[in-house]
């Protein structure tokens, strides 16, 4: 689904509950990018590999060029609950070098960036489309997005656990 031109060039805090109905390569929640196709994207956050049960594939959140031949992402590997189970993830980037990527309060997470082909920062470079339910390359999401709020800015650690608290409690989803 389109939704409309984002800028994160300022900083980022991404929130979103969802469910998986089945777990699939590169099942997008949200992607910001020129096009709803191709590699090139400012920011995408998706499924990679798995399999229907806990604790199994990755979610990632990338940057990449047209041709994937320079980009940046977190990649939290062994994240999640069986398909059919509510979780959140919260994405946070402080700057082009740092910020996090959590699943369910911190319950996974992951803070170091991998940078290649020379990029040097993750922090998306330009406002783009925004698509729900879009991932890396175009790939639709298989599931359910309950809610998702998004900030252009990063929130404080105080704010992020106040929103993981609301969503957690709004959505049934456990937290550490």
């Amino acid at each position: 689904i389109l939704t409309s031109t984002l800028d994160l060039t300022p900083g980022a805090s991404v929130f979103a509950v969802v469910r998986n109905r089945v777990r699939k390569n590169y099942g997008g929640i949200l992607r910001i990018a020129p096009s709803n196709v191709g590699e090139e994207s400012g920011y995408t956050i998706y499924f990679n590999q798995g399999t229907s049960d806990a604790n199994s594939g990755n979610i990632i959140q990338d940057k990449r060029s047209a041709a994937g031949a320079t980009g940046a992402y977190y990649d939290i590997t062994g994240f999640g609950p069986p398909v059919g189970s509510p979780f959140l993830i919260s994405n946070r980037i402080t700057n082009g070098t740092t910020g996090e990527l959590r699943i369910s309060g911190g319950l996974n997470s992951d803070s170091s960036i991998t940078f290649w082909g020379g990029e040097t920062s993750i922090m998306p470079t330009a406002q783009a489309n925004s698509y729900i339910g879009l991932g890396w390359a175009g790939y639709q999401y298989d599931g359910d997005i309950s809610e998702m709020i998004v900030f252009n800015t990063p929130v404080s650690d105080s704010d992020r656990n106040q929103i993981e608290a609301y969503l957690a409690s709004k959505y049934g989803v456990a937290l550490p």
